[in-house]
């Protein structure tokens, strides 16, 4: 209803008498706003009238990796905005060998390719580890060779090196960068790696469409830019309940536990990638800067990032993949990765490493998983580093990894070796993920 309509009925009315104008104008108008306030009510509550405010600075950042401070977004920026009624089915198809398509009943789909086992060398050519880093690393290298034989009679999981141009040896010389990578930090300590598990990788980052499919909701700060965009704005936490969602979709066990959230690897559901399967599958068998080289210029061939002409993140999947087919591992969106954060990863176990960090307490978990903790009375999470005082220590704050730089982001931060951080809370408009699996 227009106002001016209102005005005009109320000045011409003679219904009120001239003595009663006035009290006509106010009544009329005391109507409008109702009627507005009822309107704009209702346009909430659908969903799809309400203007969304969404932050498109450049998410710039160290070269060592983002924090949280550093990311444009803000947490709880906004709320997700409920999407259409969530699939119930979903299938996997082999369409050739090694690639895979999960289709949904609503017709979207998205393709993973099988990554094969292998040795690599972690991190930047040029970081040398001092010599108690080399000592440390050769011990935990003989440790683990003497547990692995001592044990491979009873293992579950086969180990085999499935390059043809692997020795018995795994870990001798490997290939290293042609030139010093001038822009590593000092928490990309070089390191031979083992991935002795097969996985499936998602080629694209998990897009708004697929996200809105499983889970009902888009949270996405840019969910005006089409379904095929990446999906931004999840927390950690989100991330990993969209796996679990996914895997029960398809009627796979879980991974994690959703009270801990802890991730079983055994299981054969989807997850995130460890921080070690990140660059492992992002490298594709190159020990340079980027997958494709060392050639920075070539960057925007290869990935979204400040630099392009697009301020915001790209539809995924339309820049080059690397040598395994895999897309967006540089640029686009920050990609979570299953592992806390930790600086001295060169001293990790050298054969699929996580960290999976100290057990959470219960005021590190979503708002919605301490209620529950908290009616159910369960002690499952601990309550430690919580309003302590005096000689009780709180316990420091983790952070989960994120790799690969984001549309916002300097040429370096999208380097192969680069390491991320946030909060796993948080929820930033350039932060989304991939997901990976077992090998069926």
């Amino acid at each position: 209803m227009n106002f001016s309509r209102f005005y005009k009925l109320a000045k011409s009315s003679e219904v009120c008498g001239n003595g009663g104008r006035q009290s006509g104008l106010f009544l009329l108008l005391v109507i409008y706003l109702l009627i507005m306030f009822s309107s704009a009510c209702a346009a909430q509550d659908s969903g799809a009238a309400v203007p969304v405010p969404v932050v498109s600075e450049s998410a710039s950042s160290s070269s060592s990796g983002i924090s949280e401070a550093s990311l444009p977004a803000v947490k709880n920026q906004s709320a997700s905005v409920k999407t259409a009624v969530t699939v119930t089915t979903a299938t996997m198809n082999s369409t050739e060998s090694g690639k895979y398509r999960v289709f949904f009943q609503d017709g979207q789909s998205f393709e993973m390719v099988e990554v094969k086992p292998g040795v690599f060398l972690m991190g930047s050519a040029n970081q040398a580890p001092s010599e108690d880093d080399e000592e440390e690393q050769s011990l935990a290298s003989t440790v683990e060779t003497l547990t692995s034989e001592a044990s491979s009679s009873d293992s579950e999981v086969t180990n085999e090196i499935m390059d043809p141009d692997a020795s018995s040896d795994p870990f001798q010389s490997l290939p290293r960068s042609s030139v010093d990578d001038e822009d590593s930090e000092e928490d990309e300590i070089p390191h031979r790696v083992e991935i002795s598990r097969g996985i499936l990788v998602s080629t694209t980052e998990v897009t708004q469409g697929i996200y809105s499919a499983v889970t009902g909701t888009n949270p996405s700060g840019f969910r005006w830019s089409g379904a095929d965009y990446p999906v931004e704005q999840v927390s950690w936490f989100d991330a990993v309940l969209f796996c679990n969602k996914l895997s029960k979709i398809m009627n796979l066990n879980p991974c994690y536990d959703e009270k801990t959230y802890r991730c079983n690897f055994k299981a054969n559901g989807f997850r995130l990638p460890t921080e070690a399967e990140w660059e492992y599958m992002t490298r594709a068998g190159n020990p340079e800067k980027f997958s494709f080289g060392n050639d920075y210029t070539l960057l925007n061939q290869y990935a979204v990032v400040a630099s392009s002409e697009l301020k915001t993140p790209a539809p995924v999947g339309t820049r080059k993949p690397n040598n395994w087919g895999i897309k967006d591992v540089h640029g686009n969106v920050w990609e979570w990765c299953c592992d806390v954060y930790a600086y001295d990863y060169d001293i990790d176990a050298v054969k699929d490493p996580v960290n999976l960090g100290r057990p959470l307490t219960i005021w590190e978990l979503p708002i919605s998983s301490q209620t529950q903790l908290i009616v159910n009375q369960d002690s499952t999470v601990s309550d430690k580093g919580k309003g302590k005082s005096g000689d009780e220590e709180e316990e420091e704050p983790l952070t989960r990894v994120i790799r690969g730089g984001g549309w916002g982001s300097v040429y370096y931060d999208c380097r192969s070796a680069n390491r991320g951080k946030a909060d796993p809370l948080g929820n930033y408009n350039d932060v989304g993920f991939r997901v990976v699996r077992q090998i069926p």
